[in-house]
């Protein structure tokens, strides 16, 4: 292969690069706002609809033979059983209203 066109490769990852860092920014930016946008009521109403999802994804997991969860995978299914249980608790009390 030619020097010129290994540096254009380069040079191709490195923009691209640069254009992921942006594009994660700005939806981190978005993801913030819908969160403020919303409140977190709905945020923790939203936990209980991905709960059964974490679950689903366990049991596929386990039907391949495969690691339910990576450590990461697991802090963030905890997360999300310990939001779910609080929505949960929040709505049994009256504290918040899916309506």
């Amino acid at each position: 292969m030619s020097p010129f066109l290994i540096q254009q490769v380069a040079n191709g990852i490195m923009v691209g690069s640069i254009y992921a860092l942006i594009a994660m920014g700005v939806a981190m930016i978005y993801g913030v706002w819908l969160i403020y946008a919303a409140g977190p009521n709905f945020l923790l109403m939203c936990a209980l609809l991905y709960a059964p999802g974490v679950l689903v994804y366990w049991w596929a997991r386990k039907s391949n033979n495969a690691k339910a969860f990576s450590v990461a995978e697991a802090l963030l299914a905890y997360g999300i059983f310990a939001a779910a249980a609080l929505a949960a608790y929040l709505m049994w009390t009256g504290t918040i209203s899916a309506l």
